[in-house]
């Protein structure tokens, strides 16, 4: 189960996009950052994906995913992916792992910075939220340039997130 978190935590979607979007499941609520859409089409089954219009060969993108998490917290998600991280993972360097909150609840961020297959650098932050026994990964990607005013209004977009029943 550990193995399928940290893969969740470890996709990168390149894509292009548009507008701001809410999204409400049975779990929880929450409201893009300005500027970005909802397109569900261009990332992997299962997941979410809000895209902001792309500047350049990579568009700033939010990707959201859940898998079951067990007895596992957020931060034990999160410290495991930083260890995977950092002994494993070669594309991806600059690890950070930071406790947080998401929706008022112990979250935990992941933050790095990853080479792509076509050779783009791209920094991250990942949100890490337990609920329920199922755990939230929002990832947001934008490239190293762009990264510090984008990863702004994706952490502003977090005060949005509400944990559902």
């Amino acid at each position: 189960m550990r193995r399928a978190i940290v893969a969740l935590l470890l996709v990168v979607v390149t894509v292009s996009g548009f507008a701001q979007s809410a999204v409400s499941t049975g779990i929880y609520k929450y409201t893009s950052p300005t500027g970005y859409k909802r397109n569900d089409a261009r990332v992997p089954k299962g997941r979410l994906g809000f895209f902001a219009p792309p500047k350049n060969a990579y568009s700033c993108n939010v990707m959201i995913s859940t898998a079951q998490a067990g007895s596992f917290t957020a931060e034990k998600i999160g410290t495991d992916t930083v260890a995977y991280l950092k002994q494993q993972d070669k594309a991806t360097s600059k690890i950070v792992g930071v406790s947080t909150k998401l929706g008022g609840k112990p979250g935990y961020s992941v933050k790095s910075r990853r080479k792509l297959p076509n050779g783009m650098i791209i920094d991250q932050e990942q949100v890490i939220g337990v609920y329920k026994g199922t755990a939230i990964i929002l990832t947001f990607s934008a490239p190293v340039d762009s990264f510090a005013k984008e990863n702004a209004k994706f952490r502003s977009s977090l005060s949005s997130w509400k944990w559902l029943n």
